[in-house]
């Protein structure tokens, strides 16, 4: 038996071909090597706070259950917001970073005035550029976005969610695509509800957790915002959800 093992190993291996194990040999250098960092507390800045980036955009997407949501970050050098898509945690390239003045738009407004926004219409509300939907495809229906302070009152940064789904979305838009017959999407309006006061609550809750681990690793101290603890919301109740980078 243990010879017949051997033999079945020895096939697997063989038929592996080279470039499949150089791949994976790189794949788990990268990855250890990021463990490392991590455990050591000499990741880089820009390391941690993708980290964090794509605990926001992941996990706070799916917990308020929403379409799209984003965190851009305060630069006050430059008077600028700016985003830092996730990309694939397991490759060496970063993500270019897309930035607009703070100013600009529905984060801009949220930004200079440093108070959530609830907008139930975007297209009724002229703080909203309507030129990106066009651009993109995209059809912005509702916004909450809230800001992210520090624990000194300055601003960190903003979270902004847009288009809440309904529980039953899913279904919903299937229906929407059978029946739909504009180019306007509004077949699939069916899908989507305001964000509630609930909504408002535990945003502010999660902008308040995303502060912290910001101060951190702008204090150097990152280890427990992107290593052990996520990010945990205590909504008050007795209940915590605790949010953490996915694997």
């Amino acid at each position: 038996v243990k010879g017949q093992e051997a033999k079945l190993r020895g096939r697997q291996m063989r038929s592996s071909t080279p470039v499949d194990i150089s791949e994976a040999r790189e794949k788990r250098t990268r990855q250890l090597q990021y463990s490392r960092e991590i455990a050591s507390g000499n990741s880089s800045k820009g390391r941690q706070i993708d980290s964090i980036t794509r605990i926001v955009v992941q996990s706070f997407r799916n917990l308020i259950k929403c379409e799209r949501c984003a965190l851009f970050l305060m630069d006050e050098s430059t008077n600028e917001l700016y985003f830092k898509p996730i990309g694939d945690p397991n490759h060496s390239a970063r993500v270019k970073e897309i930035r607009f003045p703070a100013t600009s738009g529905v984060a801009g407004w949220v930004a200079s005035n440093k108070l959530l926004l609830n907008i139930k219409n975007a297209y009724h509300d002229k703080r909203f550029n309507p030129e990106i939907d066009r651009a993109t495809g995209f059809r912005t229906r509702n916004i909450l976005c809230a800001p992210v302070m520090s624990s000194s009152n300055s601003l960190l940064g903003v979270i902004q969610m847009v288009n809440k789904l309904k529980g039953d979305a899913k279904e919903l838009r299937d229906a929407a695509k059978k029946k739909k017959s504009d180019k306007t999407n509004k077949g699939y309006d069916s899908c989507f509800e305001p964000f509630s006061e609930k909504d408002e609550d535990t945003l502010e809750k999660c902008c308040g957790q995303v502060s912290q681990a910001l101060e951190e690793v702008l204090s150097n101290n990152a280890i427990r915002a992107v290593k052990q603890a996520g990010i945990q919301i205590d909504f008050g109740d007795n209940t915590t959800t605790k949010i953490t980078k996915d694997r």
